[in-house]
Formats: structure tokens, C-alpha cells, sequence
């Protein structure tokens, strides 16, 4: 019997082209790596016209609905604007000079009933401090860590001193930056000392790197 010159291929089987010679193809792992090839291309076109459709909805205004929504919007980034620069304008840091006061430092209420008859509720006793200057002006001290000073040290409130402070535009109260006492026609700069860790401090107290007890200093100011 003849055989045809022509192989004969058969159907294939689970993925396999039979063919008379007995050599088998991988078609179906051919055709899953095309089919993956083929969706990793899709999904790479995808993503890039979805990224362009984007960049065209933020920049454009394809229809009506979108240029009402697009108005509203910076009305709104208008509006938050605004505010952000009241409130920059709000918190804009007050303008002061800085300036030296003679006197005494007072507990505020005793002076306001001993000088001008005010009486103050009982609570407020021993609140408060101000300079009572040489020419009778009573200037509040603000509380902070250098005018607490005089309400917990009472030996500073028995001195004449010279304060030298920033005084603030628009509000009274009087913010220390240096303390001098006036004795003996000499001026003396005062702070707190530590002798263990050689550390200035404001305020009576325990260093605060040692914990050991700081001391009152006072230093000649050279004419």
C-alpha cells in the first residue's frame, strides 16, 4: 500500500497537535502565553488612556454639568483662600519696642486698692503683678516664666528695679526680657545660677539638669 507524500494532521488532543511522524506541538501553553501577552497589553492601554482622560477632565470642560461643578469649586478654593489669608493676617505677630521701666513690682490688686480705692474679688489676691514705676504709672507684668519670678521669689519684690521689656502695640501688658536691681547707685543684672552645671535660669527653683537647688545671682553691669 502507497503512502501519501503529504503528512495528514490529526485534530488536536488535550492541547496537542498529533501528527503522523509522532512529533507533538505545545500549542495550548503557545496560545496561554499569547492570551496573557495579549492582556497585559490591554490593561498597559487602558491605564494610559485612563490617566489622558484624567488630565482632560481636570483641564477641560467637556459639558455643562462639569462647568457648573468646576465654578463651584473655585468659588470654594476662593473662599478657602480668603480665609487662610484673614487668618494669617489675624495671627500676624505684634508689633513692640522694647523700652526700661524704675520701680517696684506690686501684686496688682493691693495697688489698685491702696492707690486708686479698687477692690478686687478675694480670688484675685496675689494673682497678678505689675510695676509700680517711679512716676506712679502701674504697668500689668505678663506671667510668664521670668515675670512668675517676682510672684514666687519674694526677695525680687523687694528690690528697686530696672526692667527692661518688650512693650506690645494694642495691649498693656509688659513682657521681661532682662532684670536689673538699683541699689547704691549700682546697677545689677539678676538671674538664677546652678554652680554644678553653670546654667542661667529665670526662675527659683531646682536646676533643671542637676535637680540641685539654683541660687539668686547678681552681676555689676559696668557703667
Amino acid at each position: 500500500m502507497q503512502r501519501s507524500s503529504h503528512p495528514t494532521t490529526i485534530e488536536p488532543v488535550f492541547g496537542y497537535s498529533i501528527v503522523p511522524q509522532g512529533r507533538r506541538q505545545p500549542l495550548f501553553w503557545g496560545r496561554a502565553a499569547w492570551g496573557l501577552s495579549s492582556i497585559a497589553f490591554l490593561v498597559g492601554y487602558l491605564c494610559f488612556f485612563a490617566d489622558r482622560g484624567h488630565c482632560q477632565t481636570t483641564d477641560t470642560l467637556p459639558n455643562s454639568s462639569d462647568s457648573t461643578l468646576t465654578t463651584k469649586q473655585a468659588n470654594f478654593d476662593g473662599k478657602d483662600m480668603l480665609a487662610s489669608r484673614t487668618q494669617q493676617a489675624n495671627t500676624k505677630p505684634l508689633e513692640f519696642r522694647t523700652v526700661s521701666f524704675r520701680g517696684k513690682i506690686v501684686w496688682l490688686n493691693e495697688a489698685l486698692k491702696e492707690r486708686y480705692g479698687i477692690s478686687t474679688v478675694p480670688e484675685a489676691a496675689q494673682r497678678s503683678l505689675a510695676i509700680l514705676t517711679d512716676d506712679g504709672s502701674l504697668l500689668p507684668i505678663l506671667d510668664d516664666s521670668r515675670g512668675r519670678s517676682f510672684r514666687t521669689d519674694q526677695r525680687l519684690r523687694e528690690m528697686q528695679v530696672e526692667l527692661f521689656v518688650r512693650q506690645y502695640s494694642g495691649q498693656p501688658m509688659l513682657q521681661i526680657i532682662r532684670v536689673y536691681e538699683l541699689r547704691e547707685s549700682q546697677k545689677y543684672e539678676v538671674d538664677y545660677w546652678c554652680d554644678v552645671c553653670a546654667i542661667i535660669m529665670f526662675e527659683t527653683g531646682l536646676c533643671a539638669c542637676c535637680q540641685d537647688d539654683n541660687r539668686l545671682r547678681k552681676r555689676l553691669v559696668e557703667k
